[in-house]
């Protein structure tokens, strides 16, 4: 069973706990392609960033795993420091990046200061010396940006009061949904001890501590209230204009 991740710390981790002798075969995409390679098949199982869920009314997802933040830890963080008092600010989006941070960015402009953004995607050797930045996976961990940034997930939870279900685990087919989701599931323990590892995938000893007193803010085993937090995002869309219509979640079966 194929099972496809974005290439971020949090899912370093729980790969790195995954028993291989279970049958799944774990492999990393940028988060943006995830999408397609569930959608086409490429993959049978993968963690998709969740307002993805928009775009393909036959995906399901599990109600017990997936990567949910309830405080300052996230995948996602805003720098900005530049905000006209007249006209749309200039939000340069990088890293590992998908539309869900431009989708996110426009709610809590909107939330914030009630103004709509530009956005300009850029690398991150351009990006990092500009004023207002979206930084996407381990980007703000490793230029330390998060120090100076608002968390996505932070600024969700006061938003709604509710968590911000960042990657939802989804499959077309709810049997090898299900059995990823047990495997998972058996390996959550193992998950956070593998965040409070020494190593901790490359960061270095500040991001480290960063992401350790936050732990208890990330959560793979999600509960109803990460789920009402995502379905709060996805009737946010709607009201706002950035979707068809409310996507209703549909679960494995």
């Amino acid at each position: 069973m194929r099972l496809l991740l974005p290439d971020n710390i949090y899912f370093r981790a729980l790969v790195s706990v995954l028993p291989q002798e279970k049958g799944i075969t774990a492999g990393f995409l940028p988060s943006a392609s995830i999408i397609s390679a569930i959608t086409s098949g490429e993959a049978d199982v993968a963690f998709l960033p969740s307002l993805y869920l928009t775009n393909d009314e036959s995906l399901r997802i599990s109600s017990k795993i997936g990567l949910s933040f309830e405080g300052l830890g996230s995948t996602s963080y805003l720098v900005l420091h530049e905000v006209p008092e007249e006209g749309r600010p200039d939000i340069s989006i990088t890293g590992d990046h998908s539309a869900q941070e431009a989708l996110m960015a426009k709610m809590l402009m909107n939330e914030l200061y009630t103004i709509e953004p530009k956005f300009h995607i850029k690398t991150p050797e351009d990006a990092l010396h500009d004023k207002n930045i979206i930084l996407a996976g381990d980007l703000a961990f490793i230029s330390g940006k998060y120090r100076e940034a608002l968390s996505f997930a932070e600024e969700v939870v006061e938003m709604g009061d509710l968590p911000y279900l960042n990657f939802v685990l989804c499959a077309k087919d709810s049997g090898k949904g299900k059995q990823a989701e047990k495997i998972i599931l058996e390996a959550v323990d193992k998950f956070y001890d593998a965040l409070e590892g020494e190593e901790l995938f490359g960061l270095d000893p500040e991001s480290r501590q960063f992401v350790r007193e936050n732990m208890q803010n990330t959560i793979l085993d999600i509960d109803e209230a990460d789920l009402e937090g995502l379905n709060n995002l996805l009737r946010m869309l709607f009201y706002e204009g950035l979707a068809d219509d409310i996507r209703e979640l549909k679960f494995f079966e």
